[in-house]
């Protein structure tokens, strides 16, 4: 979005659009970046979990 943004400002025609284009460009930034963060925490938590259960499972003992 960033990038067709910056096309329209080159070319000069659609000045307008260009900056709707920038704006959203950089509100998705802002929100995608949160997003990613959390997405990596929700992850590595995931990942964290599953070898606890792993742990455990090796630690029971085997009936």
């Amino acid at each position: 979005m960033l990038i067709i943004g910056v096309l329209f400002l080159v070319i000069g025609g659609g000045l307008g659009i260009a900056f709707i284009f920038l704006v959203n460009a950089i509100l998705g930034v802002s929100v995608a970046v949160p997003s990613v963060l959390f997405g990596i925490v929700f992850v590595w938590m995931g990942q964290t979990t599953d070898r606890l259960k792993e742990v455990l499972r090796m630690l029971k003992p085997e009936e």
